[in-house]
């Protein structure tokens, strides 16, 4: 062969080899970097047939926020490709995002039959596994995490699916899965009614919220001693609970309202606690089982949901977020009340120009362990000790 022709071959070679591997890693570096921009700009300018513009495009999208975008993009990517093995974990993780843990549990799954050993990916799955109420599949796989940098949360998370995993024998006789909830009772008297709420429940949740909620298990239990003797089982018998109602993750108990002491006083009491319980499914599904501020997730829950049925009485005097966290743990049932009054109504001062997207951000920074004065100022540009005077 001609040698000028070889030459001309090689660089050939060169060029296009340089072509498809320096854009993805300038792709890469943007997105560590934060630059999803600049990454959209140079992904869209890449006409290698070989480059992967649907896994970089979905990072991007992932990046952005927009969760069910990235995931289409990521469900379509090529499994063949240079980054196939990371497709799965982000493609299950914009699932998970995007509030379809059911979905992502699948994905999941599949990630983790093809890496065994990743550390992340394990923790991710264990706590989807969890929120959908696989208590005894989600505590086996955080025994199995052993990185230093996780081994903490995993074992929180195990501390606290214990009492679940123990309580299974205690729940009420399952009956039927319909519309993505497992609805359990042990007292069959207007069971079909409750069902009828649950499904218009979730459905206003669901639209309210903006999400989906996963899959979750309703029980109903017939009295309140068989009530209570489940709540002291999964809450250790640490926690107070005067309200017909609580939630797990994965889980909505409730004491069948037809053999409440005081029947319920509207036909609107019974939808807007469910709602409440519900809209507490869902903050858990956006910040993934993180705890955020109990004066903010019960404020949100009385807003987006309900459970209050009677006007505030105008001589409450306000509190610091501190006091209401204390006033919801209290055995009192006016001191509760009390709590939820002030919750709800600080949660409106906060959230009166936020949009649900906006409220998704602020769980989500919560859930990533920013402080709650920082997150307020970044997503409402308002100082939350201007707001709140009595918090300095």
């Amino acid at each position: 062969m001609n040698l000028k022709i070889f030459i001309f071959l090689i660089l050939i070679f060169i060029l296009r080899f340089s072509h498809a591997e320096t854009p993805t890693h300038d792709v890469a570096s943007l997105i560590d970097k934060g630059d999803y921009t600049a990454a959209s700009v140079e992904v869209s300018a890449n006409n290698d047939e070989n480059f992967p513009k649907k896994y970089w495009s979905g990072r991007i999208q992932y990046g952005f926020k927009k969760y069910a975008a990235a995931a289409e993009l990521f469900e379509n990517s090529s499994n063949t490709d240079e980054n196939g093995k990371n497709i799965l974990l982000w493609w299950a993780r914009a699932l998970r995002n995007s509030g379809a843990l059911n979905k992502a549990l699948t994905v999941y799954e599949m990630a983790y039959k093809e890496d065994t050993k990743n550390q992340m990916l394990i923790g991710e799955y264990a706590s989807v596994k969890a929120l959908t109420g696989d208590y005894a599949a989600a505590n086996d796989l955080f025994s199995l995490i052993t990185n230093q940098d996780i081994i903490n949360k995993a074992e929180r998370w195990r501390e606290l699916l214990k009492p679940l995993v123990n309580s299974i024998k205690l729940e009420p006789l399952k009956l039927h899965c319909i519309d993505g909830m497992l609805i359990c009772s042990n007292d069959e008297k207007e069971i079909v009614n409750l069902e009828k709420i649950a499904i218009r429940s979730k459905n206003d949740v669901e639209k309210t919220m903006g999400i989906q909620l996963p899959s979750f298990r309703l029980l109903v239990f017939a009295s309140r001693e068989s009530f209570l003797k489940y709540s002291d089982t999964v809450h250790n018998k640490n926690r107070a609970v005067s309200s017909p109602s609580f939630t797990l993750p994965g889980v909505i108990a409730i004491w069948n309202p037809s053999n409440w002491d005081t029947p319920p006083q509207n036909d609107t009491e019974v939808p807007g606690i469910i709602r409440h319980e519900m809209v507490h499914l869902a903050i858990s599904a956006i910040t993934h089982g993180e705890n955020i501020p109990l004066w903010l997730n019960e404020g949100l829950a009385c807003k987006y949901g309900g459970g209050i049925e009677v006007k505030a009485p105008d001589n409450i005097t306000d509190k610091s977020f501190s006091e209401i966290n204390t006033l919801l743990n209290s055995n009192e049932e006016k001191e509760q009340l009390t709590a939820y009054y002030l919750a709800l109504e600080k949660v409106n001062v906060i959230t009166r120009e936020m949009t649900i997207d906006d409220v998704h951000a602020m769980l989500i920074l919560l859930a990533d362990g920013e402080n709650i004065e920082t997150v307020i100022k970044e997503i409402t540009g308002k100082d939350l000790k201007v707001l709140f005077p009595l918090q300095k």
